[in-house]
C-alpha cells in the first residue's frame, strides 16, 4: 500500500516538473522573442531615419 502511494507521489511530482519545464521554455522563448523584436525595431528606426 505504501509503495502505491509513493509511486503516485512520484507521478504527481513528475507532472509538476513537466509543467514547470513547459512554463520555463515558454518564458525563455518569450524573452528571446521580445529581445529580438526590440532589436529589429531599433534597426528599423535606425534605417528609417535619414
Amino acid at each position: 500500500m505504501s509503495s502505491r502511494c509513493g509511486s503516485r507521489r512520484v507521478k504527481f511530482e513528475a507532472e509538476i516538473y513537466k509543467f514547470d519545464f513547459k512554463f520555463e521554455c515558454k518564458t525563455i522563448r518569450r524573452s528571446i522573442f521580445t529581445s529580438d523584436e526590440a532589436a529589429a525595431n531599433e534597426a528599423r528606426e535606425r534605417t528609417g531615419r535619414p
